[in-house]
């Protein structure tokens, strides 16, 4: 396998396969990037992830053997994938090879098409809205432990499981978590050979257990290890180890059990489920629990033994904060009117973004907001399709910085949701939108910029706060 070659972008319209049709690049990582694709036979949305041509921008001997240790292993995400059936596992569907066909296979970028998942990731999901509440984070252990043990059946150690690796899917309105990327995934297949120092650089020490750290021997408990590390996310709404340099925690997360202990009793949870915590991550994998379904039955247990804390946090279902206005002041009320506002408002408090779905007759259709706090603009992009602003030609994402009328089409430019973005009114006490005659005021002191989306498909209106 020669250097690695200069970056290629995959340009809107590039078809692979003879059937993938590519609409944009959705996301980038340090291993691959994402595109989102049609599918012309099947007539739906799919994901592309595509092998990076550079590892780093060095050119040196070592970039080239990190390009051959992700090749590598990109080809075994693939293969590990295929295998697996679990509802809670991302589902891939194709494999293929992109670049100049005169070129052998290993001198062009692989890559995969999976389903897309458009409900964003458990990482974002925590740290946008907070801690979760423990029976909803003991559902998403139990998933993803189930899937897990389909893994670990077949022989495959997952070795990179962490908050931005578990998807959410939409199903019926419901948030359904996905264990995904299995890029550094190793096979206990008798001959597949001994993992190398290149391999071992690809996990990520946050959430490692302590024998990926010391380049000890792997197997079922290693990923059992990163399900309690993910649980306390889940649990604590931050990771179990808050340092600048996490190579720092090395050493005492190897040693012995002192240091993740304390950790973990900082955070101040219940105490079944702190119990349940300290003995899935244990530093002797012998002393953990030995399979990921035990763990996830240790947990569920623990929910049911717990007494709610008076300071704890508030409990939060698998879907992003789409609270409707309450009686005590914690969303903008209209004021009292001879006439009732007949329009159906959510409230949405988030941070810089802010992700929707809707539901109309022609089935669910996301969306997501970016403020861009330097210029009061917000950016829309459709996580299912494409957006149109006013009458203008449909793209994958428009920067609005005035009231518009936005349509969300499909691949085949039918219309499946319009909305109309209204910016309101600033006020000396914050802003100002009309709802039914009535206005509605989101006071300064809960939002430093808020739009209102008026969706003419359901009666509906959106406002949406950036903290």
């Amino acid at each position: 396998m020669g250097l690695p070659r200069p970056e290629i972008e995959l340009q809107q319209g590039t078809r692979l396969l003879d059937r993938y049709i590519v609409y944009d690049r959705f996301d980038s990582g340090g291993m691959a990037t994402i595109y989102r694709a049609w599918d012309e036979r099947l007539e739906r949305v799919v994901c592309i992830k595509v092998l990076r041509t550079t590892v780093d921008g060095s050119g040196s001997a070592s970039g080239n053997a990190a390009f051959r240790a992700t090749y590598t292993h990109f080809l075994k995400e693939a293969l590990a994938l295929s295998k697996l059936q679990h509802p809670n596992t991302l589902r891939i569907y194709d494999f293929g090879y992109f670049g100049d066909p005169s070129l052998p296979q290993e001198e062009r970028s692989p890559f995969h098409v999976s389903e897309f998942l458009s409900g964003g990731n458990l990482d974002t999901f925590v740290r946008d809205g907070g801690a979760m509440a423990a029976g909803d984070a003991a559902d998403v252990i139990e998933r993803i432990a189930g899937a897990l043990s389909e893994a670990h059946g077949y022989g495959i150690l997952h070795r990179d499981i962490k908050p931005s690796n578990i998807l959410f899917a939409d199903v019926a309105g419901a948030r359904i978590p996905k264990l995904a990327d299995f890029g550094i995934a190793r096979s206990s297949t008798p001959g597949q050979g001994h993992e190398t120092a290149a391999n071992l650089t690809l996990c990520s020490p946050r959430w490692a257990a302590p024998e990926q750290l010391s380049q000890g021997i792997e197997g079922p408990t290693t990923d059992v290890y990163a399900l309690g590390l993910l649980l306390h996310f889940m649990l604590a709404g931050r990771p179990a180890f808050v340092v600048q340099h996490i190579r720092d925690t090395f050493n005492a997360r190897i040693v012995d059990d002192a240091y993740l202990t304390h950790c973990v009793r900082e955070s101040r949870l219940e105490k079944p489920m702190e119990d349940v915590l300290l003995a899935c991550l244990r530093v002797n994998p012998a002393s953990r629990f030995q399979d990921a379904v035990a763990f996830a039955r240790a947990v569920r247990a623990a929910v049911g033994r717990g007494e709610p804390a008076p300071d704890s946090a508030p409990t939060r279902s698998h879907a992003p904060r789409h609270d409707p206005p309450s009686s005590h002041g914690t969303a903008p009320v209209p004021p009292s009117h001879s006439r009732p506002i007949e329009a159906r408002v959510r409230f949405v408090e988030t941070g810089e973004r802010a992700d929707l779905a809707f539901t109309t007759a022609q089935g669910e259709t996301r969306m997501r907001l970016t403020f861009q706090p330097t210029n009061g603009r917000i950016n829309v992009k459709s996580l299912s399709g494409f957006v149109q602003r006013d009458d203008a030609r449909p793209s994958a994402a428009v920067l609005v910085g005035e009231d518009a009328c936005i349509r969300l089409v499909a691949a085949d430019r039918s219309v499946r949701l319009t909305t109309n973005l209204v910016f309101g009114t600033k006020t000396a006490e914050g802003i100002v939108f009309v709802v039914d005659g009535h206005p509605v005021l989101v006071p300064s002191s809960r939002a430093s910029q808020a739009v209102a989306l008026f969706v003419a498909d359901t009666r509906e209106v959106v406002i949406v706060a950036r903290r």
